[in-house]
């Protein structure tokens, strides 16, 4: 969890008249304009557009999603490196029963687990939501958790810290600006953060007595951006 030097070598980017030409787009620009605009598009709008591209360029829907997700994965990779982070937060209640469940679950996850069991509480995502850290010529220009959001929060909220290998999970859909994922297990998970002091003991408790002895916890406060700081 401690802060890390920005020293990586940029590979080249994901070329994009090649993913032009793939995905049915006439022009590089008008395949960026399309991802651009599924950017800043809610679910319900981008999956309307997604739709419509898929059958102007003659392809199956989930193809096309699929094709599309694993693109914007590798131009990450690619553009943004290793040094990626995904952040989800939640509060302690919510935290505790991630914990027993051993990952983060859309709400069909949990009630595929739990048939018989009540219905988890329904939400205009279908996903686990997650931010992320953006860089700029591999440097952080805007984090998806600050140790600055954590001073001027003062509920008891949680944070889960995730690594780059999210990325890897096959249902990941990095189209939109808030990242998603059907699950993200705790095996991924590179630490938690804690708003309040108070509730340092509660969480290292929850922790500790479901198996999760080594996964670091900190204050919130105390995060260190991911490009690093010298000591």
């Amino acid at each position: 969890m401690e802060g890390r030097e920005m020293g990586f070598v940029k590979p080249q980017e994901t070329d994009p008249e090649a993913g032009a030409r793939e995905f049915g787009f006439e022009s590089a620009q008008a395949f960026t304009t399309f991802l651009t605009q599924m950017y800043v598009e809610r679910p319900g709008e981008r999956k309307e557009r997604l739709a419509a591209h898929a059958r102007d360029a003659g392809m199956e829907l989930e193809v096309l999603t699929e094709k599309l997700r694993a693109y914007k994965v590798e131009k990450l990779r690619t553009t943004e490196g290793p040094h990626i982070r995904f952040y989800h937060r939640t509060d302690l209640e919510a935290f505790r029963q991630i914990i027993l469940s051993g990952a983060l679950l859309s709400p069909e996850k949990i009630q595929e687990r739990n048939p018989d069991g009540e219905k988890p509480v329904r939400s205009p995502r279908h996903h686990v939501m997650f931010t992320r850290d953006t860089f700029h010529e591999g440097k952080l220009w805007r984090p998806g958790f600050s140790a600055e959001e954590a001073r001027k929060s003062a509920t008891n909220a949680v944070v889960f810290v995730f690594k780059d290998a999210l990325m890897d999970q096959p249902d990941f859909d990095p189209l939109g600006d808030y990242p998603e994922a059907e699950e993200a297990p705790l095996s991924l998970c590179e630490g938690v953060l804690v708003m309040r002091p108070e509730d340092l003991p509660r969480v290292k408790q929850i922790l500790q007595d479901a198996g999760y002895n080594t996964l670091p916890v900190k204050l919130a406060s105390e995060w260190r951006k991911p490009e690093g700081e010298k000591k």
